[in-house]
């Protein structure tokens, strides 16, 4: 089952309220009161990925469009021609503000500008496009999970590269680039996280069997940080491949860097947890609806999706001084 069907998994994985847990003590006043704020954006669309924007704005992935949220919380709908059922999920963005996603139905790969500007590029039939990063020097590259393959895109010329994964069966999913200056991935359905060069040299490294790796980000602290679905954890893999598991709490599945040097991972339950770089759980806010992505904000503040409840969430950490 290809596509969002680990959104499906995650209905049949049993969650937890970690209201009770211990948390290390951290410095810093967290918030405790009103600290999260709803919004709901209009139509039919599920949000699922969402990532950072210019002049204080969070872009995210509706299944048929892009959506801009503002600061004041005014929600823009772009509409991307042609789109089939739940197509467009995951998204990133480049350097020059311009936002990348995927369209995992229609295979497409797609560029829409900070003007609303849509740009889209089809790629290989039957890859399903997932996972998508931009680099510097500005190629994009995505996961190919219906060709067990990364691609490279080429937006001066539009030409697109595959580079096949050394291992079969291969189903990559969530792709990030590394302090290393490679591309990191999860392989959900074969517990896998790998490691490509630019030019397309796979390093392979197993996870435990049934653990399903999900989301991958760059840590503050130089590794890479990823949730673990089946397992209750966060994992950290450092560049030369040194592997560390910590639990956190039932079903954990987006997770981003924040401005703070933590990490603040979604559980799919309805919390946001706040985790530091020794894999310690130090702060925890409950959210009206489930949890599915989750994205840095302009400032401290971290924005989390809501898939089913079709919400999205503005979480603010910390107490106003």
């Amino acid at each position: 089952m290809r596509g969002l069907r680990w959104s499906a998994l995650l209905l049949a994985v049993v969650t937890v309220s970690m209201s009770g847990s211990a948390y290390a003590r951290t410095a810093g006043r967290l918030c405790t009161a009103d600290c999260v704020t709803t919004y709901v954006p209009t139509g039919s669309g599920r949000p699922f990925a969402i990532t950072r924007g210019a002049q204080g704005s969070e872009w995210f992935a509706d299944s048929r469009s892009i959506r801009r949220i503002d600061a004041a919380g005014n929600i823009v709908r772009y509409p991307v021609p042609d789109t089939v059922g739940t197509d467009i999920s995951w998204l990133t963005r480049a350097s020059d503000g311009s936002i990348w996603f995927v369209e995992r139905v229609s295979n497409r790969v797609g560029r829409i500008s900070r003007h609303g500007d849509i740009t889209l590029y089809d790629v290989p039939a039957g890859s399903g496009p997932q996972g998508i990063v931009a680099v510097p020097g500005g190629d994009v590259y995505f996961t190919e999970p219906g060709r067990n393959a990364i691609g490279r895109l080429d937006p001066a010329t539009g030409a697109e590269t595959e580079f096949d994964a050394p291992t079969s069966p291969g189903d990559p999913l969530d792709i990030v680039l590394g302090p290393d200056g490679a591309l990191w991935f999860t392989d959900e359905n074969n517990s896998r996280v790998s490691r490509m060069t630019l030019e397309g040299v796979f390093t392979e490294y197993d996870l435990a069997p049934g653990s399903v790796p999900l989301r991958i980000v760059a840590g503050p602290d130089g590794a890479l940080w990823f949730t673990e679905l089946r397992v209750g954890s966060v994992a950290r893999i450092t560049t030369d491949g040194v592997l560390t598991q910590y639990a956190i709490g039932s079903s954990p599945v987006g997770i981003t860097a924040g401005r703070d040097g933590m990490l603040y991972v979604a559980l799919f339950g309805g919390q946001l947890v706040r985790v530091n770089t020794q894999g310690e759980v130090t702060g925890s806010w409950d959210l009206p609806g489930s949890a599915f992505q989750v994205g840095r904000g302009s400032g401290r503040e971290i924005w989390v999706t809501d898939y089913y409840g079709r919400h999205v969430y503005r979480v603010t950490p910390y107490a106003k001084s």
